[in-house]
């Protein structure tokens, strides 16, 4: 037919559908989460690589770096095998200690949301350790031997000294992990098996 001017009803359309607001909330609540594993695992293993105890430190940021450059799909099916009702790992551990299974990818729907948010941590956190660790190693070793000499604990430097110099970074890792957080849609659509009923439900 004729094509016709439609203004603005597309977005009012949306407006007015519950799923919208259903998966805007999940959305959100899914970010937030996820945030805290992510910033603070980051935080933990940027601080421990940085530290002088660690050997072979490009192997370990190798290895938790990968995840970021693994196909989502690839990502979605490894933690369907971990979440699996009958043959998942997390359910084989449970029982192992007399625990019934866990329907993490079905029932109602209500622990898919722990699902995308482990899967979802486990894919960022490298990612942020790394730009935590470059700004870790642009700090001047002057200034930790200046706050040992000024008799500063190693949680006072980590507090005063280490995480104010990469708060820039940690900035940065913030607003870039909440923006791909709203771009969560292949992993789920995979993990889900892409089946309606359980995408409404997260």
């Amino acid at each position: 037919g004729p094509m016709h001017f439609i203004k603005l009803d597309n977005y009012i359309n949306l407006f007015k559908d519950v799923l919208f607001w259903k998966a805007l909330k999940n959305t959100l609540f899914i970010g937030i989460i996820a945030h805290i594993p992510i910033l603070l695992g980051g935080l933990v293993l940027a601080y421990i690589l940085n530290s002088k105890l660690v050997k072979g430190q490009n192997i370990f940021k190798t290895i938790y770096f990968m995840p970021m450059v693994t196909s989502s799909v690839a990502i979605s099916i490894i933690f369907m095998n971990l979440f699996g009702y009958n043959y998942g790992l997390i359910n084989y551990l449970l029982s192992l200690f007399g625990e019934a299974p866990v329907n993490w990818l079905g029932g109602d729907g209500s622990l898919i949301k722990v699902a995308v948010i482990v899967m979802f941590a486990w894919k960022w956190i490298g990612w942020n350790m790394v730009i935590y660790l470059a700004g870790m190693q642009g700090i001047s070793n002057d200034i930790y031997e200046a706050a040992e000499i000024d008799g500063a604990t190693k949680w006072q430097i980590l507090k005063k000294v280490t995480i104010p110099m990469v708060m820039p970074s940690i900035t940065v890792c913030t607003f870039l992990t909440l923006t791909n957080s709203f771009k969560l849609f292949d992993q789920n659509l995979a993990l889900t098996n892409g089946e309606p009923s359980k995408m409404s439900e997260m």
